[in-house]
């Protein structure tokens, strides 16, 4: 069990997210010098500090509420903490066992995925402001496809770290590999903009 003050759970926030927003201008200097993959790898490090700041700051809200002195994290079934059915975090990777929140991998990019998805719908939607469409459909296409590309990289996925980082023995193929995911710099650079958008909404909680 994690237990903190409520004195100490802003200034963990506050460093969560100074460590989130190093990260990604890190992320920014890789993918400037095509090391993409690696890249990504500081992204997810990034959007998991974001998980872990969000987390204090809604449970630092409820203990200021309930008049409680401190935020407790502890080992608990995932589907008790996300308040939703197992299945559902079984597709998702979850195992059938106790997490801690705070420090599971999973836990921390799910729980700051809406708030992520959010900040793309921000990018997107003053990606097309003023672009004259003549046609409600056309506009309707013309999102969606930006959707599509910006959800390309699941950073949400289990075995991202097995496809966009480590290198890996194919046996069927016979054959060494590494980075099996199609990255490009100009799409980790995109998905460093919507962490950044992600950091100054957490800010603004």
């Amino acid at each position: 069990m994690l237990r903190i003050p409520l004195n100490k759970v802003a200034r963990g926030a506050d460093l969560c997210l100074e460590n989130a927003s190093q990260f990604c201008s890190d992320a920014e200097i890789l993918s400037e010098n095509s090391s993409c993959e690696h890249a990504l790898g500081l992204c997810v490090l990034a959007l998991e500090e974001l998980g872990k700041a969000t987390m204090l700051k809604v449970k630092g809200a409820y203990a200021l509420k309930g008049s409680e002195d401190a935020v407790i994290f502890e080992s608990v079934r995932p589907e008790v903490f996300f308040n939703t059915k197992f299945e559902h975090l079984k597709k998702r990777g979850f195992l059938d066992c106790n997490i801690n929140p705070f420090y599971d991998h999973l836990s921390k990019l799910l729980y700051i995925q809406n708030m992520r998805l959010f900040a793309v719908k921000m990018r997107i939607m003053k990606s097309i402001d003023g672009k004259g469409f003549q046609t409600m459909d056309e506009m309707n296409r013309t999102t969606e496809e930006m959707w599509k590309q910006a959800l390309e990289v699941d950073v949400d996925r289990k075995d991202l770290r097995e496809l966009a980082f480590y290198v890996d023995y194919e046996q069927q193929k016979g054959e060494w590999s590494k980075g099996r995911l199609k990255l490009t710099s100009a799409k980790v650079k995109e998905l460093i903009t919507d962490i950044e958008s992600t950091i100054g909404l957490i800010r603004g909680m």
